[in-house]
């Protein structure tokens, strides 16, 4: 809140992609190699996107985990 920016929710889209030739070499992997594409915006409470990105992760080793409800964040890890 120091600069007076309200987080409302933020946006995910999930996709099944494959290692282009600059992320093959990034990550290490061969061109073609299945990959989990993740794009996402934070939204403020009048609605404009204050933060967006995309990140991609190699499909064999991948967990994802979200709050729907940041206020309600401190819930256990599932795994235990």
């Amino acid at each position: 809140r120091r600069h007076q920016v309200v987080m409302h929710h933020t946006d995910y889209e999930f996709q099944a992609g494959a290692a282009s030739e600059e992320l093959a070499g990034v990550l290490g992997l061969s061109v073609g190699f299945p990959l989990l594409i993740v794009r996402y915006s934070v939204i403020d409470s009048d609605g404009i996107a204050i933060i967006a990105g995309r990140t991609a992760a190699r499909a064999d080793r991948f967990t994802y985990a979200f709050c729907g409800h940041p206020e309600s964040h401190a819930s256990p890890r599932l795994d235990g």
